[in-house]
């Protein structure tokens, strides 16, 4: 550990001598005699400890102490005044003016030694322990934000439409808040209510919040419970106790129909509000499997559009006012797109609304859109001879070669996104392995009627 410097400002060399002779064994000492001198020395070096003299001719001790706590970076050397005068007064005042101890004049050599090594261990350690509390408090932060994300991201995760959505929309929010004049902490807010305002999606089952057609009444009743949700799982994170108003206000209408409670207007909270115009300019701003990004000014025209009922007129400007600031349209999903024809983007719009296909993981599994058609259709063909093969096998009780074809048929039911089939065939294929005679007989016309139902898809 390096050796602690130990500055003593007093105006006679007398204390200069003695203090260096008294502390000289395992301290660096420097001594000047007037408070500007001292001040001077500060400027270009930090040291461990001030011995200060109350009583100097010119600056005393006091204003000394003043001036040293106002300087960046010099507030928390601790500073033990050496005073001559006997007096309660005095000392009292030593203390409120922030000094950490006092010592008298002429100096008991041993008081003073244990005084100087008190309170440079004592410095250290606050020191020490406030450096430690910055990391863990850092740490903590650090690990509030990955934790966050990870909602996030497992809330993303069935949602097969979604790609850094909950990032972009607090992202968008943020800036939002910026430009309305929010602190930085309220920004910082703001952006982990953006992040985890869908976190209540993660209780709808997957199959509704990724159904390309229509929802049922009940259907949407479920997505809706969404917000309620949200609130529920993050109200009971005390540390940040408006977590939770992204996630259950962000549906909520200026004009006072939207939901979960129908609030009207500034009784939404301006936080959900805020959050509510981001997500909507996000939703128009991504891709889908069967549809991107919107162009830029008919997202403008729709923002315009909806100030007053949908969002909140003033905080609508402010995104008006982010789109015509982008004026090379970054402010979008950025995932690498495939430019569709315009005869592939007809085909793939058109099967999300007949059956219940993840076109998105067919698209990826076969790298294009139009490579993603191909291999579907070509699935298509085969439907009546592989089906056929299938049913032929299990009446022979040829089970080998029945589970030979089923677990073919799962291989390729998810090459073309054709999920539930492929999971089925993988039911029947273990079935198969194990010899469950009972689960073939009983299950597999089932899994053809499903497989069968593929055939029509082009037509």
């Amino acid at each position: 550990m390096q050796t602690p410097l130990i500055l003593i400002i007093d105006d006679e060399e007398i204390i200069h001598s003695t203090a260096r002779r008294i502390l000289g064994d395992g301290y660096q000492v420097v001594a000047r005699s007037t408070g500007e001198e001292g001040l001077a020395f500060i400027e270009r070096n930090e040291p461990d400890l001030i011995l200060l003299d109350i009583m100097m001719i010119g600056m005393d001790g006091f204003e000394v102490l003043k001036r040293l706590r106002s300087m960046a970076g010099m507030s928390e050397i601790p500073v033990i005044f050496l005073t001559g005068v006997e007096s309660e007064e005095i000392e009292v005042k030593c203390f409120k003016a922030g000094a950490w101890d006092f010592v008298r004049k002429p100096f008991i050599a041993e008081v003073l030694r244990q005084r100087v090594k008190h309170t440079i261990a004592l410095s250290r350690l606050q020191r020490s322990l406030k450096t430690e509390v910055t990391v863990q408090t850092s740490r903590v932060e650090h690990l509030t934000r990955q934790i966050m994300m990870s909602l996030s991201k497992a809330v993303e995760a069935k949602d097969h439409y979604t790609n850094g959505h909950s990032e972009r929309v607090a992202r968008y929010s943020m800036e939002i808040a910026r430009r309305m004049g929010k602190s930085e902490e309220e920004q910082e807010d703001i952006y982990f209510m953006g992040i985890l305002h869908d976190v209540g999606k993660i209780g709808v089952h997957e199959d509704i919040i990724n159904k390309p057609g229509k929802l049922t009444d009940e259907e949407f009743a479920e997505i809706k419970s969404h917000t309620t949700t949200g609130y529920e799982i993050l109200k009971t994170i005390t540390e940040l106790p408006g977590l939770s108003t992204g996630a259950r206000w962000h549906h909520e209408r200026f004009d006072g129909t939207g939901y979960p409670d129908g609030l009207v207007g500034y009784a939404i909270p301006e936080a959900a509000r805020i959050i509510c115009v981001a997500d909507c300019y996000d939703a128009m701003t991504s891709n889908r499997s069967y549809s991107s990004v919107r162009p830029q000014q008919q997202v403008r025209d729709e923002i315009e559009r909806c100030k007053g009922s949908q969002f909140d007129p003033d905080i609508a400007d402010v995104m008006l006012a982010m789109i015509d600031d982008d004026k090379d349209y970054q402010m979008r999903e950025h995932r690498e797109e495939e430019q569709y024809s315009e005869d592939a983007r007809g085909k793939l719009e058109k099967l999300s609304h007949i059956c219940d296909l993840d076109i998105e993981e067919g698209i990826k599994n076969n790298e294009t859109a139009e490579d993603y058609l191909e291999a579907l259709e070509i699935f298509c063909d085969s439907i009546d001879r592989k089906s056929t093969e299938i049913e032929n096998y299990m009446q022979e009780g040829n089970i080998e070669s029945y589970t030979v074809k089923v677990h073919s048929l799962k291989s390729l039911a998810k090459l073309v996104g054709a999920m539930e089939l492929s999971e089925f065939a993988k039911k029947l294929e273990f079935a198969g392995k194990d010899g469950d005679i009972d689960t073939i007989n009983n299950e597999t016309g089932d899994l053809l009627k499903i497989y069968r139902e593929y055939k029509n898809l082009f037509e």
